[in-house]
């Protein structure tokens, strides 16, 4: 009789799982787009592919790309930025609640932050963008008045 309860209560949990689960997905991004990025800074020149995936009012951008230092040396860029964000309208304050080097990634923290903003090193840093939906599939991001990026619609 006891096995056939915990069995019973272990059935119920995996169901309430699998309904929170399936809930959460049906709550569905709200995009997710994927951008080719070129920065020249005079330490450097990075090569990313940027991919977002902006939730109900969570994201994930995936960093993917080179390094290539002034020395010559070529390093690689591989980190996921797990956020929150506030909008209005276009315009969006993205928080950093954690960054993840994945094991490919062979940049140092210090050499990242002297090329990029710290959201995408540490957690609780933020970065203000506006984003604006073209019909063409593709959203501008603005860090200032001018585009940073154009990222195509998945």
């Amino acid at each position: 009789m006891f096995k056939i309860r915990a069995t019973l209560v272990m059935l119920i949990l995996l169901l309430l799982i699998a309904a929170g689960y399936l809930y959460s997905l049906s709550q569905g991004e709200k995009f997710s787009c994927t951008a080719y990025y070129v920065q020249h800074s005079q330490d450097a020149k990075m090569d990313l592919f940027l991919s977002y995936s902006f939730g109900k009012r969570r994201g994930l951008l995936c960093i993917n790309g080179k390094m290539h230092l002034a020395d010559g040396e070529t390093k690689n860029i591989s980190r996921r930025v797990l956020f929150n964000y506030k909008r209005e309208n276009q315009y969006y304050m993205l928080t950093s609640e954690s960054s993840i080097r994945t094991s490919s990634d062979t940049v140092d923290n210090p050499t990242i932050k002297k090329n990029l903003s710290d959201f995408y090193v540490e957690s609780g840093k933020s970065m203000f963008m506006r984003i604006v939906y073209q019909r063409s599939g593709q959203y501008f991001f603005y860090n200032d008045p001018v585009i940073a990026y154009s990222c195509k619609k998945n």
